[in-house]
């Protein structure tokens, strides 16, 4: 409508309900391993200890930047410290804020972290009404990591981010009643590729618990082949188009973004390197009924060495959880996987959960028909509450009662 442009109508949304806090729950701020992590333990005592659940935010956090995604061209790049702009969707771009403890409020006299009502809103306040929701309806301990934002940490400080706070917590669940029998990764889009790259770590320390489960929720989990069927079908829809998914990758990436073009028709993949994977990433493996409307196979352009060597980090096993060897794959927990209909990264959630069932690893698959990507944010957001997301957090939550 040309009000204003779309990244200040998100922020405004997603600003515009402040989510207060359960009575039910202790909610604090903490450091670990000097990661800082926001922690949702319940009030009540209990006579078992608790599942505990790792949860990394999407949005991996890159610096706010106008676009025009048509042309690939960058407009102007506003590098302002204060204001990350979101990494593989732009459903909401939440504004950093110190991190700082706040008047005590529990009873048992450990600091309670009381929101912001503030405009300049950190990820975990973004996501606190989605952990507060999992931690009392599940009955878990959950912990949000708060992990570094792109550019200013450059990858692969976000997965070791994640890694260090999921060890310490792994190491000392006794400090937060947690059964270490019994502790899940969990994440969204960005941060469920980080609960996926995460995980497949952990499975080869013998020093650590043995991981209980992984939740991913619509992941990203390949950075090979940006025309897979849902990235035709749904190309240009909200919140997260295949252009933005290219876009955001190249910034993440500190990447030349005259790549664009060419790494979003496949110009980036060597011949060698797809044929080695076609087992895993194949259009083949996604099934028929969501290839019915608007796909058609796609043929890469001519590949182009300059342009996979400026890149070929994404074709790493930390960049790309899919593309990791059986050996791996084979030791990975139960896990949950959440896709949504329109989203362009629907596919990626389906090759991930047919590698993992291929692999042996037991899956419970949630399908949100009517929903799109970021769609649990929006499960209690006021006048833009979606009933998808709520049903997609049940869901979640029957899972990990289950445990």
């Amino acid at each position: 409508m040309g009000i204003c442009n779309y990244i200040s109508f998100m922020q405004f949304v997603l600003g515009m309900r402040i989510h207060g806090m359960n009575p039910k729950l202790c909610i604090r701020n903490l450091e670990l391993e000097k990661v800082p992590v926001r922690v949702y333990q319940h009030r009540a005592s209990s006579s078992v200890l608790r599942r505990g659940a790792l949860f990394f935010h999407g949005d991996s956090g890159l610096t706010e930047v106008d676009q025009d995604l048509s042309s690939a061209t960058l407009i102007e790049e506003k590098r302002v410290k204060s204001k990350p702009y979101n990494l593989f969707t732009n459903y909401f771009s939440p504004l950093f804020c110190p991190w700082k403890e706040r008047e005590s409020g529990c009873k048992d006299g450990v600091e309670l972290s009381v929101l912001s009502t503030s405009k300049n809103i950190c990820f975990s306040d973004a996501y606190d009404h989605v952990c507060q929701y999992l931690a009392r309806e599940s009955e878990a301990v959950v912990a949000s990591v708060e992990y570094g934002l792109a550019p200013e940490h450059k990858p692969p400080a976000q997965y070791e981010d994640c890694l260090t706070a999921a060890i310490h917590f792994m190491r000392n669940p006794e400090d937060y009643g947690v059964d270490p029998t019994r502790i899940i990764i969990a994440g969204d889009s960005a941060g469920a590729y980080l609960a996926a790259t995460t995980t497949q770590t952990l499975t080869s320390r013998p020093d650590l618990p043995k991981l209980r489960a992984q939740v991913l929720m619509y992941p990203f989990v390949q950075g090979l082949d940006f025309n897979l069927p849902s990235y035709q079908q749904y190309c240009r829809v909200p919140m997260l188009s295949r252009e933005q998914v290219v876009f955001f990758a190249l910034q993440w990436l500190n990447g030349d973004l005259s790549l664009f073009k060419p790494v979003l028709e496949g110009a980036h993949i060597p011949p060698e390197i797809r044929l080695k994977y076609r087992k895993w990433l194949s259009p083949d493996n996604i099934p028929k009924e969501f290839k019915v409307k608007d796909y058609k196979p796609h043929f890469p352009t001519e590949y182009r060495k300059d342009i996979y060597e400026q890149i070929r980090v994404l074709f790493d096993l930390v960049a790309s959880p899919l593309l990791a060897e059986d050996a791996i794959v084979c030791q990975l927990p139960e896990t949950f996987i959440m896709t949504c209909e329109y989203d362009v990264l629907r596919d990626d959630g389906l090759l991930y959960k047919k590698r993992l069932e291929d692999s042996g690893v037991p899956v419970t698959w949630y399908h949100g028909e009517n929903a799109f990507h970021g769609i649990i944010n929006l499960f209690d957001n006021g006048m833009l509450t979606f009933p998808a997301g709520k049903r997609g957090l049940e869901n979640i939550v029957n899972f990990l009662r289950g445990l």
